[in-house]
C-alpha cells in the first residue's frame, strides 16, 4: 500500500484511483495523519477452471444409499 502526502501532492480523483488499483491500496495523509485508505475491489472475476482435476476421483455405485446403522453408532 502507498502511502501520498496530500498536502504535498494534489491529485485528481482519477490519478488516485489508477493509482491505488496499481499498488493494491492507498494511504492518503494530510500533515502526516492518515484521512482515508483507498482499496481497489476486484472488477473482474477470477475465471474458474473446470475441471481442475479430471478423473482423479470418481463417486462410488453406492453413493445415494443409507449409510450402516453402525456408521451412526460409531462401529465403523
Amino acid at each position: 500500500m502507498k502511502t501520498i502526502e496530500l498536502m504535498a501532492v494534489n491529485p485528481g480523483l482519477d490519478e488516485l484511483l489508477e493509482l491505488a488499483r496499481k499498488e493494491c491500496g492507498l494511504r492518503l495523509t494530510r500533515l502526516g495523519q492518515t484521512v482515508a485508505e483507498v482499496i481497489p475491489t476486484n472488477i473482474q472475476p477470477i475465471k474458474r477452471i473446470t475441471p481442475l482435476h479430471p478423473g482423479t476421483w470418481q463417486v462410488g455405485e453406492d453413493f445415494d444409499q443409507p449409510l450402516p446403522e453402525g456408521f451412526w453408532m460409531g462401529r465403523e
